[in-house]
């Protein structure tokens, strides 16, 4: 039974218990406590708290998993994964241990068609209500049945609070041929592996695991019971197909040929299944490279901080591993990610999509990597070198991570090139400094996230939206808050005071039942406006929404308004019609940069404000002139076309057929509004998206690029005028062009070939001095020869120069070239600070002089610094009154090293 065959019956069962089928949701969660989506239900968190309400009471999903705590045991064990799938079906406050049990043995009956003799089930040890379900509704034997702590029979929370419970697990015992065990309980090998484990979900946990496992404590209760559901499909593959390990089953065995196939063309003949080190090279090669290329294509990219950090080193130790193991010394890696598509393109289309992309990107890290590599190496070699030199026998865990973290040369490599010198690293001392490190690292992240109170707001309803149709509607005021704004990391009003009444100038956030402005999502600004009533007014500054859909209008009090008085909304409509045109733009912008740059081009961030805007997209290199400029002529073909907007909700499953694409940073409900240029869906652009738009893509005007950059590995920004905006950009670009031709006294059509003349006259100026100063040198060398001075049988040229930097280095160089044992010590001031610079010529050098030594010395003496090799050196100082002494301590650190 292949990988892809459960995947789907496993869907197809709990469609028929009338669950909710989605899609994964990506890699990057929507959760600041956690860098990766790392279990099946970490997207259903708000549900399981009750913040938010389901699509549906009972869910099922096949999610994608990343999970990075276990990287050193990938490729080594039969099981462990960094990228994994997980099969999860979910109880919202629906059913719960009966038929989560019920169902869960069913499947595992049926639909993967196994002899219930074969199958054992785990408790936790005090859950007394699930083993009575499987003995007495089930009907599994109680010697079936075994009992398990928290360690093993506790599932979650996920990061450092949350949701959590007991678990229950269904075991397949594949025979005494993988193991003489005669119990999950006893077993300590690959004799019963976990198919199923059940988690009801009933507690709402403030501490870890770890800490809930030390004070033992139970939490509070979640307001509703839930299921949650985690079967790991390449588990079930693995034990399914009768195989050792993951790496053999049909979902990771492509992968792993791949990479055999890569080394063999490279000359390397692998051991696979012999040879342990080799083995689990390519196991951890397949695996890595399988989890990057999904990262990527979900968004993510390898970098310096957070989950981008993570992902980085586990492209290094794929590479480290080819390397070291392989002989794979050129970038390998992204090739593999090719093999990742072929396996995968029919379940998940974003890898195939997304393949360039990521290829390019993790072969620009890798070839990042070969360079540190060669940067670092040298450098970590410096460490040993000095550690040897002191008696020293192991590197100490802070200069370890110091090697690190500054040259980026990875721990494992630290150990085996000290090994090779028969010296040790601290290991522990390491991983200690670099947890304080990280620590350090995700308190800065969290700084100013804390629990500052209670929703201000919990009593009041939704606002309902009108603004799609119009930009004035009554509404009534249902709260006034004095003082308060939006807890950014919670997304709920939790400071400020409630009031009854509002007085004239007071700043408050009003909340209406029902509202024409649009409040900031999606990257489009809130609207501004007035709100009206008998007595006063509140004139908006910002519309914003918190996390359970109520409008917060942002402004100060003209008059009094009190809570409950009907009032009028009116949108500056203006101001919106501006923003309107940004907005639309950025969709065609986005069809046009992955028109021009292939279909991996995704939304990464926007900002859309009044005619302008900014759009972040996945890119892995600049985009050059000739690219913005076919992007920017693309946009403004589809304004003049004037294209018809058909935007209109549809299902979730709708507006997939329709080939929607999904902008970043917006959660979508089973109905979308489905935003389409042109009457063709798919043709143009199709965007599901929660904005205000125009009518017809001629209300734009023009678009004009004016920025293209990067923020981040991987992801480029642009940014975009439209409208009048953009108007009066050309407007100004043509007056600095006149301008120009006006200061260059040539019509505007010539300026270019002006500027190039005038360039070939600086040319030829700048190498007419360089001569000169070439003349000047040569003719002060003639003339210094004469006045060196003997330093223990060395001709010394110790002597303040008119020079300039370049010109007395110049002096030194040519002074020594006439004179092969001499020395020359110049100084130079310029701007009142020194530049001090020694020459010292082969003969010199083998008599013990040492220049750097030298100009140090000197360097002191005019309140500066600096030093270099033994034949040169250069250094400054601060106080040019200072020269002369200056030279002097030099020549007097000269005399003492020739004695």
């Amino acid at each position: 039974m292949t990988g892809d065959v459960i995947r789907q019956r496993f869907l197809d069962f709990f469609a028929a218990q009338d669950h909710l089928v989605l899609a994964s949701a990506k890699l990057l969660p929507d959760d600041p406590t956690t860098y990766f989506t790392t279990a099946g239900m970490q997207p259903f968190v708000p549900y399981f708290l009750g913040n938010e309400a389901p699509p549906s009471r009972r869910i099922a999903t096949c999610q994608k998993c990343l999970r990075a705590d276990d990287l050193d045991e990938v490729g080594y064990t039969a099981r462990h994964l960094t990228y994994f799938e997980m099969l999860g079906n979910f109880s919202f406050g629906d059913y719960f241990k009966k038929e989560a049990i019920a169902w869960g043995w069913e499947f595992v009956r049926q639909g993967l068609e196994l002899d219930p003799e074969l199958l054992w089930v785990s408790v936790y040890e005090n859950d007394d209500e699930a083993a009575e379900i499987w003995a007495n509704h089930v009907g599994v034997r109680r010697e079936r049945i075994v009992r398990f702590g928290m360690a093993d029979n506790w599932w979650g929370p996920v990061g450092n609070c949350g949701p959590c419970g007991p678990c229950s697990e269904i075991f397949l015992d594949r025979g005494p041929a993988w193991g003489g065990a005669a119990s999950p309980v006893e077993d300590d090998g690959d004799r019963y592996v976990e198919l199923w484990n059940l988690v009801f979900q009933q507690y709402n946990s403030t501490m870890s695991k770890k800490e809930l496992m030390a004070c033992r404590q139970v939490p509070d209760p979640l307001p509703a019971p839930g299921i949650d559901t985690g079967a790991g499909l390449e588990r079930i593959a693995a034990a399914m197909q009768g195989v050792s390990t993951v790496f053999e089953s049909d979902l990771l065995r492509p992968v792993c040929e791949a990479v055999l196939a890569h080394a063999a063309a490279h000359g390397t003949t692998v051991a696979y299944g012999a040879d342990r080190e080799q083995t689990a090279a390519v196991n951890r090669i397949a695996d890595h490279a399988r989890a990057l290329t999904f990262a990527i294509c979900d968004g993510m990219f390898p970098s310096n901080k957070a989950g981008g950090y993570v992902l980085r080193q586990v492209l290094r130790r794929a590479a480290r591993f080819g390397r070291l193991r392989l002989g794979l010394r050129e970038p390998f890696v992204w090739q593999i990610a090719a093999a990742v598509a072929d396996r995968y393109e029919a379940a998940y289309p974003e890898v195939r999509a997304g393949l360039a992309a990521a290829q390019a990107l993790i072969r620009q890290e890798e070839e990042r990597f070969g360079e540190t590599l060669n940067y670092g190496i040298p450098k970590l070699e410096a460490e040993l070198h000095d550690l040897q030199d002191r008696g020293a026998t192991q590197l100490s865990g802070d200069r370890a991570f110091m090697v690190y973290e500054t040259y980026g040369v990875p721990i494992e490599v630290q150990v085996d090139v000290a090994a090779e010198r028969g010296l040790s690293v601290d290991l522990e001392g390491f991983e200690a400094a670099r947890t304080n490190r990280e620590s350090v690292a995700i308190a800065k992240d969290f700084e100013g996230h804390g629990d500052f109170g209670d929703d201000l707001l919990a009593a009041q309803p939704k606002t309902v939206f009108l603004g799609y149709e119009v930009d004035t509607a009554p509404a009534e005021v249902l709260a006034l808050v004095v003082g308060g704004s939006l807890d950014a990391a919670r997304n709920i009003v939790s400071a400020g005071q409630l009031v009854e009444l509002a007085s004239d100038g007071q700043e408050v956030l009003l909340v209406l039942d029902r509202s024409p402005f649009y409040a900031e999502s999606g990257g489009q600004v809130g609207d501004q406006g007035v709100i009206t009533a008998a007595g006063g007014s509140l004139t908006v500054s910002d519309t914003r929404k918190d996390k359970n859909g109520r409008w917060l209008h942002h402004g100060r009090i003209v008059g009094s308004l009190p809570v409950g008085a009907s009032v009028t909304a009116t949108v500056d409509t203006s101001r919106r019609n501006r923003i309107k045109r940004a907005h639309t733009a950025t969709h065609l912008l986005h069809a046009a940069l992955r028109g021009r740059l292939g279909q991996h081009v995704a939304q990464a961030g926007s900002q859309v404000d009044e005619d302008w805007l900014r759009f972040d997209f996945s890119h892995f290199s600049a985009l050059g002139a000739a690219d913005l400029q076919a992007v920017e002529e693309h946009v403004n073909e589809l304004i003049l076309g004037n294209h018809a907007m058909r935007i209109g909700e549809h299902s979730l499953d709708e507006a997939r057929g329709l080939g929607a694409l999904m902008f970043f940073g917006e959660k979508y409900g089973q109905v979308v509004r489905v935003v389409n240029v042109g009457e063709q869906y798919g043709a143009l652009s199709t965007e599901l998206c929660g904005g205000t738009h125009v009518q017809r893509t001629g209300d734009i005007g023009h678009l004009r690029l004016v920025a293209e950059g990067s923020v981040g590995s991987g992801v480029r920004r642009v940014e975009a005028l439209t409208g009048q905006r953009a108007v009066q950009y050309a407007r100004e670009q043509e007056a600095r062009l006149r301008e120009a031709a006006s200061q260059l006294r040539a019509p505007v059509g010539e300026v270019v070939e002006r500027i190039a003349a005038l360039n070939a006259q600086v040319r030829e100026l700048e190498r007419e001095a360089e001569a000169l100063r070439a003349q000047s040198v040569a003719n002060q060398v003639s003339g210094l020869v004469g006045k060196t001075v003997d330093v223990a049988g060395l001709p010394v040229l110790a002597q303040v120069s008119e020079l300039d930097v370049d010109g007395v280095k110049a002096l030194a160089d040519d002074l020594c070239a006439r004179l092969p044992a001499g020395v020359a010590l110049l100084g130079t001031a310029a701007g009142g600070k020194v530049m001090l610079v020694c020459k010292a010529g082969e003969a010199a050098v083998a008599r013990g002089v040492h220049c750097g030594e030298v100009v140090k010395a000197a360097a002191q003496a005019a309140g500066g610094g600096g030093g270099g090799k033994p034949s040169f050196a250069q250094a400054g100082g601060r106080d040019a009154s200072k020269l002369g002494e200056a030279i002097e301590a030099g020549l007097a650190k000269l005399r003492t090293q020739v004695g």
